[in-house]
């Protein structure tokens, strides 16, 4: 008797089987991707932005146009000199990043970069101009007379 009735458990079980798959109801429906990126919803970043996907810093700003990906403090480089413009003091001068006495002249270019008064020194007496009162000739710095 157990032999007559196991095939026909086969038979129904198979007939339920092709209705659900020609029905569509087995099939795997693909993840959705909202921006075609190629990356699901489900793990982009960006779902609705075809040209991100990931940020691995969490600053908001996808890695793909984050200059620095894994620094949520930074993200651009305008003067592409390897400083973030958050912490260049000149962000528009690849030659300077630094201003250690914040008197507007940066430290490569300042010839006393720890003295705020002084940045220039002309005649290379090692006196600033703006105490040098002769700032164009290395043997006179004051006036005496």
């Amino acid at each position: 008797m157990m032999t007559t009735r196991l095939p026909s458990i086969f038979v129904a079980f198979f007939m339920i089987l092709s209705v659900l798959v020609s029905s569509g109801c087995m099939q795997d429906e693909p993840p959705k991707d909202s921006d075609n990126d190629g990356h699901p919803d489900s793990s982009d970043a960006f779902p609705d932005d075809p040209n991100e996907w990931s940020d691995l810093d969490d600053d908001g700003v996808g890695d793909n146009a984050d200059d620095f990906p894994k620094d949520p403090s930074e993200w651009v480089d305008s003067d592409y000199d390897g400083v973030g413009d958050n912490a260049d003091a000149f962000p528009e001068d690849p030659n300077e990043t630094e201003d250690s006495d914040g008197d507007g002249v940066g430290d490569n270019a300042d010839d006393f970069p720890d003295d705020p008064n002084e940045w220039e020194d002309t005649d290379g007496d090692g006196v600033g101009d703006n105490a040098d009162a002769f700032p164009n000739n290395p043997f006179e710095t004051m006036d005496t007379d």
